[in-house]
C-alpha cells in the first residue's frame, strides 16, 4: 500500500506520495498538484530555510486555486481517514463480500420485473405522484450519489493510505451538479487498480439497486420504484465515456490515453500527434458538452421567464 506523507513549508501544509523515483505533491489549500522527483522533495524540505526563491514554487505554495468555468468546485469537506478504516476492514471480510455479491446478483435478476412494473405504472397512470415525494427523491438521490463516491474512496483506500478523505460538490458545464471524491494519487497505481476504483462507484450503486429491489418486493411502495429508476439513471450517466464521468476515465485507460480531451487540445493548438480514437471521442464529447450547455440555457431561460410572469401576476 502506498502512503501519503505530510510536508510543512512555513505555514503551508503539503501532502506528497513517493512512487519509485517520482514524487507527487498536493497543496490542499489551493488544490494544486505537481509532479517531481526526490531532488524536488529535498529542495522543498529546505525551501523555507533558503533565500533562493523560485516563482513557480511560490505559485504552487501560495497561489490561488485554479479556476475552470467548466468545472466549478463550490464546496469541499474533509473526513479523517481513521473513521473510514473500520469500513475498509468490514468490506474486506469474506462474509461481507459474499453478501455484497449476492445483493448485486439479486439486482440483475430483478431488473426485468422492476422495469415491467415501472412501464405499467407509466402507461396506466396508476400511481398518484405527490409534490412532497420530490423531497424524498431529492434526499435519496443525494444519498445514492454519496454512496457512489464512498464506493470510490473505499476502494482507493485499499491502495493509498491517506490521513484525510476529501469529498466535494461541483458544477460541471454550468448546469450539471456533481459530487466528487479526491483521488489525487490514483495516477500512481497500476491499471487494474485504477479500473477497480473507477468501477467501484457503479458497483456500489448495483448493490444499492439490489437493496431497493428487495425493499420493493417486500413493501410494493411505488416511491421505492422511483428511487430504483433514479439509481439506474445515475448508473447510466456514470458509465458513458463522455462529460468527464467515470466512463470517461475508464475509456481513457482502455485506449491507453491519459486524457483524450487534453490530447485533442494539444493536437489543435500545438499540433501534437493524437490517436484516432482520442480524436473520435473528443469530437463526440464536445458535441455533448455543447448540447448540455444549450439545453441548460434554454431550460434556465424558460424557468426565469415563468418566474417573472408569476411575479408580475402577483402585483
Amino acid at each position: 500500500m502506498k502512503e501519503v506523507k505530510g510536508l510543512k513549508i512555513g505555514n503551508v501544509h503539503l501532502e506528497y506520495l513517493e512512487n519509485n523515483d517520482d514524487v507527487y505533491f498536493y497543496n490542499p489549500a489551493n488544490q494544486r498538484m505537481v509532479h517531481g522527483n526526490r531532488e524536488t522533495l529535498t529542495f522543498l524540505k529546505n525551501y523555507h530555510q533558503t533565500n533562493e526563491k523560485v516563482k513557480e514554487v511560490d505559485h504552487f505554495l501560495y497561489g490561488k486555486k485554479k479556476l475552470n468555468p467548466l468545472h466549478i468546485k463550490i464546496l469541499q469537506f474533509e473526513i479523517k481517514s481513521q473513521w473510514m478504516d473500520k469500513l475498509v476492514s468490514i468490506i474486506q471480510q469474506k462474509r461481507f463480500k459474499y453478501f455484497f455479491i449476492t445483493i448485486i446478483f439479486i439486482f440483475f435478476i430483478m431488473v426485468p420485473f422492476v422495469f415491467e412494473k415501472a412501464y405499467l405504472y407509466y402507461v396506466t397512470g396508476a400511481y398518484q405522484f405527490k409534490w412532497y415525494h420530490l423531497l424524498y427523491i431529492f434526499l435519496a438521490q443525494l444519498l445514492i450519489v454519496q454512496l457512489h463516491e464512498f464506493g470510490h474512496y473505499l476502494t482507493y483506500r485499499k491502495y493509498v493510505r491517506t490521513k484525510t478523505a476529501r469529498f466535494g460538490v461541483m458544477i460541471r458545464y454550468f448546469f450539471i451538479p456533481l459530487f466528487y471524491t479526491n483521488v489525487n494519487y490514483m495516477r500512481t497505481l497500476q491499471k487494474k487498480q485504477r479500473i477497480r476504483i473507477l468501477l467501484s462507484g457503479v458497483i456500489t450503486q448495483l448493490f444499492t439497486g439490489g437493496i431497493l429491489s428487495i425493499a420493493y418486493i417486500l413493501a410494493e411502495n411505488n416511491l421505492i420504484l422511483y428511487l430504483y429508476m433514479i439509481n439506474i439513471m445515475i448508473i447510466v450517466m456514470n458509465i458513458i465515456p463522455f462529460l468527464r464521468m467515470d466512463g470517461y476515465w475508464l475509456i481513457n485507460l482502455f485506449i491507453n490515453s491519459d486524457d483524450y480531451m487534453n490530447s485533442f487540445i494539444q493536437f489543435i493548438f500545438k499540433r501534437k500527434q493524437i490517436q484516432f480514437l482520442e480524436l473520435l471521442f473528443a469530437i463526440v464529447n464536445i458535441v455533448l458538452i455543447l448540447f448540455v450547455i444549450i439545453i441548460g440555457t434554454v431550460l434556465a431561460y424558460s424557468e426565469m421567464k415563468e418566474i417573472g410572469n408569476w411575479i408580475k401576476n402577483m402585483f
